[in-house]
């Protein structure tokens, strides 16, 4: 930081250190006109490894503790939402599990979540990082390889983008972590999702859904998308936008599929019940796994 800003380097880290980050860069540059404000954001990290210290993480392999890794992309949400869409809602879809599994003395932890994927169908809206497929195979074998190399076991991958390109990637790389690690390394589907190889996947029960919601249901960053990022991470979503943007059968110009302006037909009540739902069969299903694993 320059004198010029009036904030020295010390000044400047302790203010990031303290949270008061956001407002100590925002008084060294003037805003940008044009610019929208950005979506305050939330973080990823909370309740995962990142959180907590290395000896903490031996102890909890040596203690038979499962991972399960949040798997997604940054990719656009259309002009209503940011980017993190994916991985927000994988990640909480483990964070919530995890808890759920602790209920019922399991322990586990939570990876770093893995965002970098493959978008086939909007990778030419700015802000879609997407990477080759090698790329994406690597970073995932080699997270495995470091929770192997720690002594972990288990592993249950969990995934919220579709892209098809993606999820092949994906599977073909948990297989041949299963295969060339030897580790239980498994990816966590509804049951009825079409998979390479049963073998690895651990199919969950459907959890039921509401007539609103069937109404509702679309391919990306529609009602549904929009109502569950709403009812989870609010600040992620310009609810004043979405009410604006008409129904659209493909993904072009706005970079979504589905009916954005109708979330709010669908009650958050809905949403919560059928995400608790959900992760009440994800830890059930988890768990009758790994005592048919060890019985």
């Amino acid at each position: 930081m320059t004198q010029k800003s009036g904030l020295s380097r010390r000044r400047f880290l302790t203010l990031l250190a303290s949270g008061g980050g956001a407002a100590a860069v925002a008084g060294c540059r003037p805003a940008l006109p044009g610019i929208p404000a950005p979506f305050e954001g939330y973080s990823i990290f909370q309740e995962t490894m990142v959180a907590m210290p290395w000896p903490a993480i031996q102890q909890a392999a040596r203690d038979g503790a499962i991972v399960l890794l949040p798997i997604g992309i940054i990719e656009e949400h259309g002009p209503h939402m940011g980017l993190a869409s994916d991985i927000y809602q994988t990640y909480n879809w483990c964070k919530l599990t995890r808890r759920a599994l602790d209920l019922k003395d399991i322990p586990a932890l939570i990876a770093p979540p893995m965002y970098w994927g493959i978008s086939r169908f909007v990778s030419n809206y700015p802000g879609t990082f997407s990477v080759r497929a090698e790329t994406m195979q690597a970073l995932i074998f080699d997270i495995h390889a470091s929770l192997h190399q720690w002594g972990f076991e288990y592993v249950f991958s969990f995934n919220a983008h579709g892209d098809s390109s993606h999820n092949q990637v994906f599977q073909e790389t948990i297989r041949a972590v299963h295969e060339q690690l030897g580790m239980a390394a498994y990816h966590v589907v509804p049951r009825g999702t079409p998979v390479l190889d049963e073998a690895y996947a651990l199919f969950i029960d459907n959890a039921p859904t509401t007539e609103a919601m069937r109404a509702h249901l679309d391919t990306h960053a529609g009602a549904f998308e929009t109502a569950q990022m709403r009812a989870y991470f609010p600040e992620d979503v310009d609810i004043a936008v979405a009410r604006t943007l008409k129904p659209s059968s493909e993904f072009a110009p706005n970079g979504y599929w589905g009916d954005p302006a109708s979330f709010d037909q669908i009650p958050e009540g809905d949403i919560r019940e059928w995400a608790e739902e959900v992760v009440r069969l994800t830890a059930e299903g988890i768990e009758a796994f790994l005592k048919g694993k060890k019985s």
